[in-house]
């Protein structure tokens, strides 16, 4: 069974871009485009991890980071937040998180390029491997 990953993020090509990475990993991710989805998949739907935009249509993030920790719901939580909005999350909901901070979708895209890039020389480097299987 592979590990279930939520995201919910409001830019829709930067959430196809997350999806479609991490489905290539081998996870099964599904992907909510604005709050009011976000907070109904989190709720009723069991995931692993969740990578939560703050900043969303309809539900806010920090809505729906409240609203799951009151139902006793410990998946992790990854915050795409800004250091303004870091701030706002209180001290009790940050100690099992990992924060991603982004000024824009460009140096999301560009951090995720980088270390998928990384993992690939890494993985053709590894000792055993023929070039030939690639």
């Amino acid at each position: 069974m592979s590990k279930r990953i939520l995201i919910v993020e409001d830019e829709k090509s930067l959430a196809d871009i997350l999806k479609k990475g991490l489905e290539e990993e081998g996870y099964a991710v599904d992907v909510a485009y604005n709050g009011e989805d976000g907070l109904h998949l989190a709720l009723n739907e069991p995931s692993d991890l969740m990578i939560l935009d703050i900043m969303l249509p309809v539900v806010d993030g920090m809505t729906i980071l409240k609203k799951v920790r009151r139902a006793g719901i410990k998946t992790m939580i990854i915050p795409k937040a800004n250091e303004k909005d870091l701030d706002d999350i209180p001290k009790y909901l940050r100690k099992d998180m990992h924060f991603i901070f982004a000024t824009t979708m460009d140096d999301v895209i560009a951090t995720a390029l980088r270390k998928t890039k990384a993992r690939r020389i890494a993985h053709r480097r590894l000792p055993g491997r023929s070039r030939a299987t690639h």
